[in-house]
C-alpha cells in the first residue's frame, strides 16, 4: 500500500493529497524456520502497518525501514506499507501552498482521515510508525488510539523535541522549544524553524508521543533522553538496527519499498577504487555539516594517510570555503549497498565525526559486519557500539571494537588516528571484537525477533491475541 508523496526540502507538494492502496501481500511465510521462531515457538500471524515519510535523500533511517519491512515479511507476518515521499514537494512553492503544506505539518487532517478509512476497511493487529514528517504528523498518533489500534514508534531522531531533529547533550530534550522561536535552526529559515517549534508544542500540549504504546529505542543513549524528558520507563524498549552480511539490499519490488528511493553509482566509482590505495581510512555519510564533513576535512590537512570518502562528491566538498584539494583524498560519491560493501571490505579503519548526538549508527555496524573498527566521536549513541551490550562494568577493561575521541577536537582525532594505524596488531584485534559484536548483537535474525517480540509485548499488555 503506498501513499503519495513529499518533503521537508519545501514547503508545498506537487501532487494531490496522498490516496492510500491496499498492496499484494503474498510475502513467503517462513513460520517454519526455527532460527526465526519466537521464543521457541512460531509466531502467531500478524497483521502490521507500517508507515514511513521517506527522505528526499535515501538516509539511515529509510535502510532501517526497508530491512525491517523484509525482516516481517520473511516472518510471515501480513505487512501493509503506508509509504509516502518527501521529494513530491515542489521545490518552488507559492505561499498559498506554504501555508497548506505548514497546516499540514502540523496537524494533517487529511492523513487522519485515510488512516482511519483504511483500519476500517484493512483491520490490521498493530501499526509501526517510523517517520511523519512532514507529511503526515503526529496526528496520525491520536487517530490510531481513538480507533483502538495499538502503535509503536521508532524514535529515529530528535524532532519531537528541536526543530532541526538533533541535540549535542541530552539536557537539551528538556529545554522549551520556544527558546528556538525566531532563530534560523531549522533550514536556515526563520519562518520555518517557527513552524517546527509550533509543531512540537502542539504535540506536547496534546501529549501526543505519550499515547504511543511502545517507545522504540535505537541505543540506550535514546532511551536516556526520553527517560530526561519524562516519558515513563515502561514505554520504552531498546531495540537496536540490523545490517545483513555483505550489506545485501533489501527487497525494493513495488509492495516494498516506495518506487522512486534512489541508489546512485557514480560513473568513476570504479575507478576511484581500484586507484585506493592498501589500508586506506573510510569516511561514509553525506555532506552535511552535522555529520562532521568539514571537520574532517580541516584535520586531514595535517595528516599523511589515504582517506576515501564516500556519499560525497568533490564538487561538493569543494562548496565548504576552507576545502583545499589533497592527494591523499579519495571521492567515490554516492554508492548502492553492494557497491558500498568492496569499500568496506578494503578499509582498514573507518571514521565517524559526527558533530551531533547520533541516535545509533548504522555505519557502524556496517564496518562491524565486514570486521572494520571504527574510530568515532563522543556523541550520543555511538561509544556505546563500540562494546558488547548489556555488559558488566568489567566491559571497560575489555578491548573495544575501536576508540573514542573527543567530539570537534581535532587535535584529539588525529592523536587517536595516528595511534591507531601506526599499530596493526591492535587493529586487526580491534577487527576480531567488530566482527564478535556484530555476530553477537546486530544480526537480522536477531533483530526481526526483537521487533516481533516488542509487538507481541503490546498486544499481551492490553489482552490481546492474535491466532495464526
Amino acid at each position: 500500500m503506498s501513499i503519495g508523496s513529499q518533503s521537508p526540502s519545501s514547503l508545498s507538494p506537487k501532487t494531490t493529497a496522498p490516496s492510500i492502496q491496499t498492496p499484494n501481500t503474498q510475502a513467503p511465510a517462513i513460520l517454519a524456520n526455527a532460527a526465526l521462531s519466537l521464543n521457541g515457538f512460531a509466531p502467531p500471524a500478524l497483521k502490521v502497518l507500517q508507515i514511513h515519510n521517506f527522505y528526499q535523500q535515501r538516509g539511515g533511517e529509510d535502510i532501517v525501514v526497508c530491512n525491517e519491512a523484509q525482516l516481517l515479511r520473511e516472518a510471515g507476518v501480513e505487512l501493509q506499507t503506508w509509504y509516502v515521499e518527501s521529494a513530491s514537494i515542489a521545490e518552488h512553492p507559492g505561499w498559498l501552498s506554504k501555508l497548506k503544506l505548514a497546516l499540514k505539518l502540523c496537524w494533517n487532517v487529511e492523513a487522519q482521515r485515510q488512516l482511519r478509512a483504511f483500519l476500517k476497511a484493512n483491520p490490521v493487529d498493530i501499526i509501526h510508525l517510523h517517520n511523519s514528517f512532514p507529511l503526515l504528523s503526529p496526528a496520525i498518533i491520536h487517530t490510531a488510539r481513538q480507533v483502538g489500534v495499538p502503535l509503536v514508534l521508532t524514535v529515529h531522531n530528535f524532532r519531537w523535541c528541536k526543530p532541526n531533529g538533533t541535540i549535542e547533550q541530552i539536557a537539551e530534550v528538556q529545554q522549551s522549544p520556544w527558546r528556538w522561536f525566531g532563530q534560523r535552526v531549522y533550514r536556515d529559515s526563520r519562518f520555518a524553524t517557527a513552524l517546527m517549534v509550533i509543531q512540537i508544542q502542539l504535540h506536547r500540549l496534546f501529549r501526543s508521543y505519550q499515547l504511543c504504546d511502545k517507545l522504540i529505542c535505537p541505543s540506550n543513549f535514546v532511551k536516556k533522553a526520553l527517560l530526561a524528558a519524562g516519558f515513563p520507563d515502561r514505554q520504552l524498549v531498546v531495540k537496536p538496527h540490523s545490517v545483513a552480511a555483505g550489506l545485501a539490499a533489501p527487497d525494493v519490488s513495488a509492495n516494498a519499498t516506495p518506487k522512486k528511493l534512489p541508489e546512485i553509482s557514480l560513473p568513476h566509482a570504479q575507478q576511484v577504487a581500484a586507484a585506493l590505495p592498501a589500508g586506506y581510512v573510510l569516511f561514509v555519510g553525506r555532506a552535511d555539516e552535522a555529520k562532521g564533513l568539514n571537520f574532517l576535512l580541516e584535520a586531514w590537512q595535517q595528516l599523511d594517510y589515504p582517506l576515501c570518502i564516500v556519499g560525497v562528491t568533490e564538487q561538493q566538498a569543494r562548496q565548504w570555503p576552507g576545502y583545499r584539494p589533497q592527494a591523499q583524498i579519495y571521492f567515490a560519491g554516492l554508492q548502492t549497498q553492494e557497491h558500498l560493501s568492496a569499500f568496506y571490505q578494503n578499509a582498514s579503519l573507518l571514521v565517524v565525526p559526527s558533530l551531533v548526538a547520533e541516535t545509533f549508527g548504522n555505519v557502524v555496524i556496517e564496518a562491524f559486519s565486514h570486521g572494520i573498527p571504527c574510530l568515532v566521536s563522543d556523541s550520543g549513541a555511538l561509544p556505546e557500539l563500540l562494546w558488547p551490550r548489556h555488559a558488566s562494568a568489567e566491559v571497560a577493561t575489555r578491548l573495544a571494537a575501536g576508540a573514542v575521541f573527543k567530539t570537534a577536537d581535532r587535535q584529539d582525532f588525529q592523536q587517536n588516528l595516528s595511534h591507531l594505524l601506526q599499530q596493526p596488531q591492535l587493529l586487526a584485534e580491534m577487527s576480531e571484537q567488530a566482527r564478535h559484536l556484530y555476530q553477537a548483537h546486530y544480526l537480522p535474525a536477531q533483530n526481526q525477533q526483537a521487533l516481533l517480540a516488542c509487538y507481541h509485548q503490546v498486544l499481551a499488555e492490553q489482552g490481546k491475541v492474535v491466532s495464526g
